[in-house]
């Protein structure tokens, strides 16, 4: 089935057969308008149906590109995204645009070629694993726009990374931390007075609303809709998330207790004892100064996956708890809004997707949604605190 959709700036028609390699087919309509972007994909439709027009096979003489023309051409259209994704695509292109040469054509870039590439420089396996799914998007996009036949990345053979437990706090720990600064505000450690007290409700709402530390940084009073209960992250030019896309997150009544404590004159929700707002690095170092403060272990970082971590355990294992009584009462308003929240917050969890499927079904017997609960928080104790 055919369909219409925008990346970055330009928009393009989608098709998918089953019996056709590869199965889906990207084509470019080369506008960034809506309205002429629909006018364009309405009369390809109605060729494409008509069997005047196949996505799958070349039209006219083929386009040719280098290596380095395709990829400066690739990165506009990832305008959208946020600043280190950008760096991320500037940084790896360019290291292939070094290996293989700027003037290289791009359709001589074979599996073979990007397997060497990528194997280069004795790099780790992590590391190999982030420059493939780095490349694939551009000999996607390359794909879809005539450039070449196919993306050379799929045939790469990539070493097992090892899963690792997520590096995640415990209760204590942030119990501790919020206590060691409280007492260095109270001290000032070596610093001016306010130096401190600034990271208690950075960390609280990096906790509450599993914020990435950019998102943070540039988190704005105007983001917060109190009278509808949420909080938008991205979706402006100077705000904008890892992927480019915008996420609506619930305030909690936790959150605007937080939220409360940090009220100030700025833009910004969090600013620094001067009022000035934070950059991403200053936040990251300060709370890695509070750590240390702390005598908490050097791997625990002011970083979006662990700081989500522990506060994606403690609030899913609440709303949970929650959803059941509110289930067991009747209250259908508030187990379909704790179902919502708990997706909302994406933690890889059987247990929690089913408990969520249970709920939102007719009442069953108490003892199927305890065995559910058990098998969550067994869950959680399984991906807990390393240390």
């Amino acid at each position: 089935m055919p369909s219409l959709y925008k990346r970055g700036d330009t928009y393009y028609a989608g098709f998918y057969k089953a019996d056709r390699y590869p199965q889906k087919k990207q084509v470019s309509l080369k506008v960034a308008s809506r309205k002429a972007a629909e006018k364009k994909y309405a009369k390809l439709i109605r060729r494409y149906h008509e069997g005047q027009y196949d996505p799958w096979t070349p039209t006219g003489r083929k386009k040719t590109s280098t290596l380095g023309s395709a990829a400066t051409a690739f990165i506009q259209t990832r305008r959208n995204l946020s600043k280190q994704s950008v760096a991320k695509y500037r940084s790896v292109l360019g290291q292939l645009v070094r290996h293989a040469g700027r003037k290289t054509a791009l359709d001589l870039l074979t599996t073979a070629k990007v397997q060497a590439f990528i194997d280069a420089s004795d790099r780790r396996a992590i590391t190999k694993r982030t420059y493939s799914t780095t490349l694939s998007p551009f000999f996607n996009w390359a794909v879809a726009e005539g450039l070449i036949e196919k993306n050379p990345v799929k045939g790469v053979r990539l070493p097992r990374v090892p899963e690792k437990t997520p590096k995640t706090f415990s209760s204590e720990q942030i119990d501790l931390l919020l206590q060691t600064i409280t007492e260095a505000e109270r001290h000032c450690n070596g610093r001016q007075k306010g130096s401190w007290k600034w990271l208690v409700p950075a960390i609280k709402l990096s906790l509450l609303l599993g914020l990435r530390v950019a998102e943070l940084a540039q988190l704005r009073w105007e983001d917060i809709d109190e009278g509808r209960g949420l909080v938008t992250i991205g979706g402006r030019e100077s705000f904008k998330t890892k992927n480019g896309k915008r996420r609506i997150l619930p305030l909690t009544e936790a959150a605007r207790d937080v939220l409360l404590q940090a009220s100030n004159p700025s833009l910004y929700v969090i600013t620094s004892s001067s009022g000035e707002a934070v950059s991403p690095l200053y936040l990251s170092r300060r709370f890695k100064d509070a750590c240390r403060l702390a005598g908490l272990p050097e791997h625990l970082t002011f970083r979006g996956k662990e700081m989500a971590n522990t506060w994606i355990k403690d609030a899913v294992f609440h709303m949970a708890l929650k959803a059941i009584e509110a289930k067991l009462e009747g209250d259908h308003a508030r187990v379909d809004s704790l179902c919502t929240m708990m997706d909302i917050h994406t933690w890889q969890s059987g247990a929690k997707d089913a408990l969520v499927k249970l709920l939102r079904l007719p009442l069953r017997p108490v003892r199927e949604y305890h065995l559910l609960f058990g098998m969550l928080e067994e869950e959680m104790r399984d991906k807990g605190n390393p240390n």
